[in-house]
């Protein structure tokens, strides 16, 4: 499937300006999810801090160790999964929270 992307005029993904176009996007739409829920909920900083540093292991993956697989590969991962922990600890943390899970609210 990889080497028909290609052919399929999907071989722009592969420039550099676009994968720090999705690093950048990927940012800030984690921000935009995790910030208003410390802000208006549940005033803990713990996802945030998940999300700092797997974007962090991701960042340093691309820029350090871009030519080393073996290093940047597992590196990616640890950072990919530190942020969906960041997501999963926020929604657990709006949901449990007593000042916005009302009846009828979108948080339920």
């Amino acid at each position: 499937f990889l080497s028909l992307l290609p052919l399929i005029g999907l071989g722009v993904l592969a420039d550099e300006r676009v994968e720090w176009i999705l690093l950048g996007a990927s940012l800030v739409l984690g921000s935009l999810s995790l910030i208003p829920g410390y802000l208006r909920h549940h005033r803990r900083i713990k996802p945030i801090a998940f999300f700092a540093a797997g974007f962090a292991f991701v960042i340093t993956a691309h820029l350090l160790f871009e030519d080393n697989l073996r290093i940047s590969t597992p590196a990616a991962l640890i950072g990919a999964g530190l942020i969906l922990t960041a997501y999963w600890l926020n929604r657990g943390l709006c949901r449990t929270c007593h000042t916005c899970c009302v009846p009828g609210s979108t948080m339920d």
